[in-house]
């Protein structure tokens, strides 16, 4: 069996190679990625630098109200590191606009009483609305400057359909939608480990992963945590094995959850980017 470095040495490698071909095979020479500060768009940025060149990348910011200052702090980090400009475009005016209207519109209409009782509740159809404000101004710098949008989502999120359609769903290209959560977060300390710095933010690594939609927000509210799911993901998506023998090693409840909601989301996985296939590359080296 080959060692951990060897296995992420081949990813790194790869994904490098992939990335530069398939940008520049689709008329681009310039990307542009939402920063988040978190692991997804952190690492996506890295391998976009190291793919293209810094000069190449624009890195986004848009804090929403729901965003914690390390966010910002961390995206600025990682932006210094990897030597790129950023623009900081807030969304809290937007959203504010948006929901107001939406508000007031539906408000004055003369739809059903259900829906003006409750279409000033804070849902999550607020919460995706956050996104796709965010994927409008993404793709309107991709738009402007001629750069291809680089989605930051991973397999773990893609088989659970966590991600937002027309939002964080959007992009010409997903260089890690192949890597489940744990092999992003493994990457990430590889790279920072094979350039012996910082290039990726610690804090971003060790940092609970949130979508930071609503206030306190984690992941595990909604996902089992990564170690635990990514290891059900693997066994049932890439090594095939049944439901039955899910269960001799793991939770009914858990087992159902996650295979029905796999299942469900089929419908989003249908509209995501290009994502650069690594799972043979993966189990050749294991």
């Amino acid at each position: 069996m080959k060692t951990n470095d060897n296995l992420y040495e081949n990813i790194y490698a790869n994904l490098i190679l992939l990335i530069s071909e398939y940008v520049k095979s689709n008329g681009y020479e310039k990307t542009v990625i939402g920063l988040s500060g978190g692991i997804d768009s952190a690492i996506v940025a890295t391998l976009l630098v190291h793919a293209i060149g810094s000069e190449n990348v624009l890195g986004v910011l848009m804090p929403s109200k729901y965003s914690s200052n390390h966010s910002v702090d961390d995206s600025l980090c990682l932006a210094e590191n990897l030597k790129i400009k950023t623009v900081t475009t807030p969304i809290k005016s937007i959203y504010d606009s948006y929901f107001n209207e939406i508000v007031s519109s539906v408000k004055a209409s003369e739809m059903p009483l259900y829906m003006k009782n409750d279409i000033d509740v804070f849902d999550v159809s607020y919460e995706n609305m956050q996104a796709r404000i965010r994927a409008i101004i993404l793709m309107t710098f991709s738009n402007k400057y001629k750069m291809m949008l680089v989605n930051t989502g991973n397999r773990s999120e893609f088989a659970m359909g966590y991600s937002t359609i027309y939002g964080d769903l959007c992009g010409m290209l997903s260089p890690i939608g192949d890597l489940y959560k744990t092999e992003v977060f493994a990457l990430s300390r590889y790279i920072n480990k094979k350039f012996n710095k910082e290039i990726i933010p610690t804090n971003s690594i060790e940092k609970a992963p949130s979508a930071e939609l609503k206030s306190d927000q984690k992941d595990s509210d909604s996902l089992p945590d990564y170690e635990v799911l990514d290891s059900i993901l693997k066994s049932y998506l890439d090594k095939k094995e049944t439901k039955e023998s899910l269960l001799k090693e793991y939770d009914e409840e858990l087992i159902n959850f996650i295979l029905s909601t796999y299942k469900k989301q089929e419908f989003k996985r249908k509209l995501s980017p290009y994502i650069i296939p690594l799972r043979n590359l993966i189990d050749n080296c294991i």
